[in-house]
């Protein structure tokens, strides 16, 4: 019952607030400085927000039906926050998320990606 009820919470605020293919602005909800991810591509299955925090982050979602994700395949920043993502939890193997090319300092800014070229494991963040 629980995980059914996170799969249609999931749903309905993703719908509230309009991720249906681009990046939702998020920042005006959440006071900004977080990261919006969902576990697939297009801002679906298990969507959830990561508020603003010191250090590393690691994956960790639940899918539409409660099993627990360990991967990004849509990943959006806050306005005016940068985020480094990374291949493997713990902020190792730092990669560039996107599919176009990549930014001096390899970051990802908002609006970010409704579809990463590869599994975000970890990121982190910072204002900028």
């Amino acid at each position: 019952m629980r995980s059914l009820l996170l799969g249609i919470v999931s749903v309905l605020v993703g719908m509230a607030l309009g991720h249906a293919g681009a990046n939702p602005d998020i920042a005006q909800v959440s006071g900004g400085g977080g990261v919006f991810a969902c576990a697939m591509p297009q801002w679906s299955h298990g969507c959830k927000y990561f508020p603003a925090h010191d250090g590393c982050q690691n994956a960790d979602l639940y899918n539409d039906v409660g099993g627990r994700v360990f991967e990004i395949y849509a990943f959006g920043p806050d306005q005016g926050t940068r985020c480094k993502t990374f291949a493997k939890a713990n902020c190792i193997q730092p990669f560039y998320a996107l599919k176009d090319t990549p930014t001096k300092d390899w970051s990802i800014t908002y609006p970010g990606a409704a579809e990463t070229s590869e599994a975000v494991r970890s990121f982190m963040c910072y204002p900028g």
